[in-house]
């Protein structure tokens, strides 16, 4: 609400970041943001609780994360769980103690006023609570990318049959913040990126790991040595 005060003025003082960003994305993502307010209004709302379930999945990772450890506990799949669990990890710090505070780029609806009537129609008809942190990069698309791609990535030769599910869900995700106004396109772009770069590192992490202690008790291998077999 800050930044919109100060917009209506015309005195917002943005980063020198944001405001690259700003001239380089904003006219693409308001267009955008506009598609998705026709089709809020031609479906009368009917799309936002499922937007909302969506969204709410990747609710500071939360959801994420619970996943994450439950993969972790079972032995079979605790591979996936560190790959996912080193990558979200990854990004949150890249993100949110990183990235989003050195942008410092204001949401949406804190920024324009026509987005923010748009903003206002979608959230009376939505259980999500009003967002004023920063914008850019969006962490729910970083931590779902974050998640989608680790455990992408640790199905090694079966990775094929996971992808397309975890795809959907990641683009399902970047719809579904863009649909509820508290993310310009352009901060689902680059939260993807990071997400996926995130992943790629843990990749490369969990890889080594496992290759040096793979068939350990701790990683849910056998225990048993080489000549064992």
């Amino acid at each position: 609400m800050f930044y919109l005060l100060l917009a209506a003025v015309g005195v917002v003082d943005l980063t020198p970041a944001a405001q690259w960003i700003m001239d380089s994305f904003f006219q693409l993502d308001k267009a955008i943001l506009a598609w998705y307010h026709g089709l809020a209004m031609s479906t009368g709302g009917l799309l936002t609780p499922i937007a909302d379930l969506i969204s709410w999945t990747g609710w500071k990772g939360l959801a994420l994360i619970v996943v994450t450890v439950v993969l972790l506990i079972i032995p079979r799949t605790r591979k996936i769980g560190l790959y996912c669990g080193v990558a979200m990890a990854i990004g949150y710090l890249a993100v949110n103690k990183g990235i989003k505070p050195a942008v410092a780029r204001p949401r949406p609806y804190d920024f324009d006023g026509e987005i923010r009537t748009w903003w206002n129609y979608v959230s009376s008809l939505s259980f999500s609570l009003p967002e004023h942190d920063l914008s850019f990069p969006s962490g729910h698309m970083n931590a779902a990318t974050a998640f989608a791609a680790g455990l992408v990535f640790s199905r090694g030769k079966t990775w094929y049959k996971w992808a397309p599910w975890m795809l959907l869900y990641v683009i399902l995700m970047g719809m579904s913040r863009n649909y509820l106004m508290v993310h310009y396109p352009s901060d689902i772009l680059f939260g993807f990126c990071t997400g996926l770069i995130a992943a790629c590192l843990s990749a490369v992490i969990c890889g080594a790991i496992y290759k040096r202690w793979g068939n350990t008790r701790l990683l849910g291998g056998s225990g048993k040595g080489a000549h064992e077999k």
